[in-house]
């Protein structure tokens, strides 16, 4: 069961909440320099469904299919619609 519920008290801000449900990049780095590259790997049902909501906004014609668009055109599909979920 998704333990958040109502209560967002445990996450400190939503950066904290969005790392949490893996929506955020998860880079290596050391010394300043990128190692590596790549998305978390969690499965927790609520960012499931944020990635969802994504996936429906490929031909909405809302702020937010513009914003999946432009970012499919400049990152990649699968990488968009993780930036469009975030």
């Amino acid at each position: 069961m998704w333990p958040a519920g109502r209560d967002m008290s445990r996450w400190k801000t939503a950066a904290c909440f969005v790392s949490w449900l893996a929506l955020c990049p998860d880079n290596d780095i050391s010394g300043g320099r990128v190692l590596w590259r790549g998305a978390r790997k969690a499965h927790h049902r609520a960012g499931q469904l944020f990635r969802m909501a994504a996936y429906s906004l490929d031909r909405s014609a809302t702020p937010l299919g513009e914003y999946l668009r432009r970012m499919k055109a400049k990152i990649g599909p699968q990488a968009a619609h993780t930036a469009t979920a975030h």
